[in-house]
Order: C-alpha cells, then sequence, then structure tokens
C-alpha cells in the first residue's frame, strides 16, 4: 500500500471556497482519476468530506469538524 505525505491532501482544507477537484487530488496522489473518485466518495459517505459538482468537474472540500471528532475518537481508543 501507497503511502501519503501527510501534506499531500492539505489544499481539501486550507480555506477553498469551492474545494479541490478530483484531478487535482487523484495527480498529488499519483493514481487514476477513477481511484481518487472512488475514495473521496468513501469519505463523502462518511461526511468526512463534502462534494460539490460544476459543470464536469467534481471538487472535495474536507469537514473541519467532522474530522477533529474523528481524530478525537481515535486517540479515545485504547
Amino acid at each position: 500500500m501507497a503511502t501519503v505525505p501527510s501534506d499531500a491532501l492539505r489544499p481539501l482544507c486550507d480555506g477553498v471556497d469551492d474545494g479541490v477537484c478530483v484531478l487535482f487530488i487523484a495527480t498529488k496522489l499519483g493514481v487514476a482519476q477513477p481511484t481518487a473518485t472512488a475514495h473521496m466518495q468513501a469519505l463523502a459517505r462518511l461526511g468526512l468530506v463534502s462534494s460539490k459538482r460544476i459543470s464536469q468537474w467534481t471538487f472535495y472540500k474536507c469537514d473541519e469538524a467532522a474530522l477533529a471528532a474523528l481524530k478525537r475518537k481515535i486517540a479515545e481508543e485504547p
């Protein structure tokens, strides 16, 4: 399994209005666009990111509150 640098997806959370295009995410991760889309859709179903369709492009943006809650939950686990 490939490891992702911790800052690779930082643009998802850095004050962008519409989010980050899935093509940018795929490029940063070095995966095919359909692979990135599948993973981002899974994160969206979990409520960790939101998606916004603009024309033929899908943009994703992280939900800071949901990510903070997940981090707290993980930290609580023994």
